[in-house]
């Protein structure tokens, strides 16, 4: 017995020397090759920083413990892609550190363009292919190129103009763009407010007050910017026509501006889908913002915001035809708030809230608003309720001119231009239901709430507060 004790102890004590001896073959070996592949990474990054340094596009990768791509960049530090551990792309950035999009678990692209700037080449990047947005073909691709805004080459406005304006072909023939944009909602005092606007006397109307040509009408023409600027010919000659001169200097100046009252233009984006910039993307980032912006850094918009109950009722009596009662209305907003949430089950909120099939989505507001807010500075966007307009018009219109740089207006004056503005006509064939009432209330409270939070981040001397955008009846 004791023999057979020793013989085990004996055997125990070679097995562990022998285990002991290969971990620390092994050990050395694993530090030898670590040592090895940190050397040749530390050599292949000296290597690339010299080939950055020296103007040739080395690409600098940087794995975690799941070999999940964390960063890739060019040469201008450029994140080119970053990906999960399921090789999903989580977002695209371009040389500014602009967010481009970004996915969530399902590959659906959950986040829009962060603050936009003037020159970047967003039209060259599509979103990654996905079952959701499939790619389009060669033939859609080339239909819809001709409208991309972002290709057309921008004047170079003169400086004498605070309208801005260019001089085409012939010195005498003056071309202009609009200096503002009464972008919208529909059936919230644009027709009023613009006219009011024009009325002043260092503003005038082009062609029609709404030429619907940035968000519709271009479309079914070729998006030719000559096209667009005609309908600002009459305006273009009021413009050059009136002249002032500094006294001490003897320069001219014209002080005259113009503006596009469409009430499109804040939310109507049907085609966003086949426009270059959005191939692919389950979410539009390129939008009438972006093309407006390229058009003139410096536009000024101002945009109409009220009840989206009474707008919603307003427009049905406005644009619906035929005969309608306060049943039929009902009836249609059950049948929209369900095409709405059936949307909303499939796709994200924002695209259904660009989904133009119903009007009800319309008055989700701070939606198209914080689009609009990514793209232009804050100094240049004007939110005005059309009940603001109605309770005291003066100071509502008087912020209004202000925000144009439009000379003040005493009260009788501005008494005179409200009694010469136009006004669409009120049609009330019915008189919608309690509980239709409450039932659109519902609805829109809780992004009225939204609308309030953006508005005074916007501005916080705005004077709209939550309790006034709750909008209840």
């Amino acid at each position: 017995m004791r023999e057979c004790t020793v013989a085990v102890f004996t055997l125990v004590t070679v097995l562990l020397v022998t285990g002991l001896l290969m971990d620390i073959h092994f050990l050395g070996h694993f530090a030898s090759t670590m040592i090895k592949d940190w050397t040749s990474d530390l050599n292949s990054i000296n290597k690339m920083e010299r080939e950055t340094r020296h103007g040739t596009r080395g690409r600098q990768t940087r794995t975690n413990t799941k070999n999940r791509a964390i960063r890739q960049t060019g040469t201008k530090n450029r994140a080119v892609n970053q990906t999960d551990i399921r090789n999903r792309a989580i977002a695209l950035t371009h040389i500014r550190n602009l967010e481009i999009s970004r996915t969530d678990k399902r590959n659906r692209t959950i986040s829009h363009t962060d603050r936009w700037d003037h020159g970047t080449k967003l039209t060259s990047l599509a979103c990654p292919y996905n079952n959701s947005s499939p790619p389009l073909d060669d033939k859609t691709r080339k239909t819809y190129e001709i409208h991309d805004l972002l290709r057309v080459k921008t004047p170079a406005f003169l400086s004498n103009y605070k309208n801005p304006c260019w001089e085409q072909d012939n010195p005498s023939k003056l071309v202009c763009l609009p200096y503002f944009y009464l972008a919208g909602f529909p059936k919230c005092g644009t027709t009023f407010t613009f006219s009011t606007i024009v009325g002043h006397p260092e503003a005038v109307k082009g062609k029609v007050k709404e030429p619907h040509w940035i968000a519709r009408k271009r479309f079914k023409e070729r998006s030719d910017l000559q096209c667009y600027v005609d309908k600002f010919s009459p305006a273009a000659r009021v413009i050059d026509s009136e002249v002032s001169i500094d006294p001490l200097t003897g320069q001219t100046f014209h002080p005259i501006i113009t503006g596009d009252g469409s009430a499109s233009t804040a939310w109507h984006n049907p085609n966003w889908r086949y426009l270059p910039g959005n191939y692919n993307c389950t979410e539009p980032r390129v939008l009438t913002p972006h093309y407006l912006y390229h058009l003139n850094p410096s536009t000024k918009v101002i945009i109409l915001v009220r009840n989206p109950t009474e707008r919603v009722i307003s427009g049905y009596n406005y644009f619906i035809r035929g005969h309608i009662t306060a049943e039929s209305f009902h009836a249609k907003m059950v049948q929209d708030l369900r095409t709405f949430e059936d949307c909303c089950s499939k796709y994200s909120f924002r695209v259904c809230a660009y989904n133009d099939n119903i009007r009800l989505p319309i008055g989700l507001y701070h939606v198209f608003i914080r689009d609009w807010m990514n793209v232009f500075p804050a100094d240049q966007i004007l939110i005005v309720r059309l009940e603001d307009i109605r309770g005291d018009p003066f100071r509502a219109f008087t912020r209004i001119f202000n925000f144009l740089g439009l000379s003040h207006v005493s009260r009788s004056d501005l008494r005179e231009i409200l009694n010469s503005s136009r006004m669409n006509d009120k049609r009330k064939r019915f008189q919608a239901t309690n509980e239709t009432l409450r039932l659109l209330d519902d609805f829109y409270r809780p992004h009225n709430i939204q609308l309030a939070r953006l508005l005074q981040q916007h501005d916080p001397n705005s004077y709209l507060s939550i309790q006034d955008a709750m909008y209840s009846h």
